[in-house]
């Protein structure tokens, strides 16, 4: 029997319209309609999470303790094993999106192990996770690793709570770890790392480098380097920049003969707070004539400018 009955809503319907007087013909419809239609049905819900729409716990009320943490190898739904139940849903699955605490750390553990889980995440496109972590409970690495898909268009990774004394190690190697994946189709990628959670801008630059088809691209830091602005604006699709640091480190500069002193060649909005000086280097070197939108603000100071163009 197909997969597709495990699904209850499907085994409801198909009850109801067994009912009809030729089951046995019924059936047959019924199976080939719904094998047919639930693939095609799924691929219209794009904003499917897995952590809140799949993979739902089952708490001890006398000890708060939950599924994957306690019970995993419990098979609530009819017998069927948890690991193959997730397994089965997560090939529906488009985005991922959830706060990395420490209850997150546990579950993100369980599916690392599980490689019937990351296997089947075959539609994966968008990662979004906002880290709330006090201490360094996980590896970044693994955490990417467990939902890396090579057909991933967007990664957004955020700090959920600035009052959160976040560790920068896991900010780190997760950053590390996408630098190092293949990920042909990466066109969208934000990242916020400040406070204690800053990271040191060479890990940013490399991934950059590593991907040059992003079209979006926001950062939230602390530091920039001259080399961070080059690679920006060396990108050869850049469409939409969004950058806010506080501290430019010009003594990182790069040698005057690897300087091209214009760039920016497609960018169509731009968003940049920082300070002054960086602010003219960065409008003195775009060449796009396909500009529509830009805000610049400084970071130490009451200055905005805005403006859309035409107005």
């Amino acid at each position: 029997m197909h997969r597709i009955w495990a699904i209850p809503e499907v085994a409801t319907t198909v009850l109801l319209l067994l009912e009809w007087p030729d089951q046995a013909r019924m059936a047959r419809v019924c199976r080939g309609l719904w094998e047919m239609a639930i693939p095609l049905i799924w691929e219209e819900i794009y904003d499917i999470s897995v952590f809140t729409a799949f993979l739902g716990t089952t708490k001890d009320d006398s000890e708060g303790l939950d599924i994957f943490t306690d019970h995993s190898s419990v098979a609530p739904h009819g017998g069927e094993p948890v690991h193959d139940r997730l397994a089965f849903h997560a090939r529906f699955v488009r985005t991922v999106e959830f706060t990395l605490d420490s209850k997150a750390c546990q579950v993100v553990q369980l599916l690392s192990n599980t490689p019937s889980f990351s296997e089947s995440l075959v539609k994966l496109k968008s990662l979004d996770i906002a880290v709330e972590l006090r201490k360094d409970t996980i590896d970044g690495t693994i955490l990417f690793r467990t939902f890396q898909t090579p057909i991933m268009t967007r990664i957004r990774i955020s700090v959920n709570s600035v009052s959160l004394q976040i560790p920068a190690e896991p900010l780190r190697s997760f950053v590390q770890a996408i630098a190092t994946s293949h990920l042909p189709v990466l066109q969208s990628f934000y990242i916020e790392s400040v406070g204690s959670s800053s990271i040191d801008p060479f890990y940013l630059e490399e991934v950059l480098r590593a991907h040059q088809r992003l079209q979006e691209v926001e950062i939230i830091t602390a530091d920039c380097t001259p080399e961070t602005l080059e690679i920006l604006k060396n990108l050869p699709v850049l469409r939409d920049l969004r950058l806010r640091f506080w501290h430019y480190l010009a003594e990182r500069s790069l040698p005057m003969s690897s300087k091209d002193r214009y760039g920016f060649r497609h960018l169509v909005r731009l968003d940049i707070r920082c300070d002054l000086k960086t602010i003219k280097q960065v409008l003195g070197s775009i060449e796009s004539d396909q500009m529509e939108a830009f805000k610049m603000s400084d970071a130490r100071g009451p200055l905005t400018i805005q403006g859309v163009e035409g107005s």
